[in-house]
């Protein structure tokens, strides 16, 4: 669950950072930050209701990366090295199960069935 919280925080980092680095006048990079920070903070909320649909950010890390490649702009570029690095840790966290921090389910069970037997005795 941590890292749906962390992904929440890269998308507001995205939709603000066109306050820190300086975006060429005529493009449309701070309508696609909004529209991407949309998307990752949907997914990474949605989370608490389907249970794989944090895989879907991998997409929007893999889109950051690839718009960074395709391109083909220069490595001083801030807003594309934020894309970069946005794009890389989202695809890190994006492949963190949701119960992370817990033992799986059947563990937990197992556990659970043990104690129900011992209390009985």
């Amino acid at each position: 669950m941590w890292a749906r919280h962390f992904e929440v925080f890269l998308s507001i980092w995205l939709s603000l950072s066109w306050l820190i680095f300086r975006y060429p006048k005529d493009s449309y990079l701070m309508l696609h930050d909004f529209s991407i920070a949309l998307i990752i903070t949907t997914i990474s909320l949605l989370n608490y209701k389907y249970r794989y649909i944090h895989l879907l950010n991998l997409f929007t890390a893999l889109w950051l990366i690839i718009l960074v490649v395709v391109r083909h702009t220069p490595i001083t570029d801030a807003p594309y090295q934020n894309y970069m690095v946005i794009g890389l840790i989202l695809l890190i966290f994006a492949v963190i199960p949701p119960r992370a921090s817990h033992p799986p389910e059947e563990w937990e069970n197992f556990i659970e069935s043990k104690l129900n037997k011992n209390l009985k005795k």
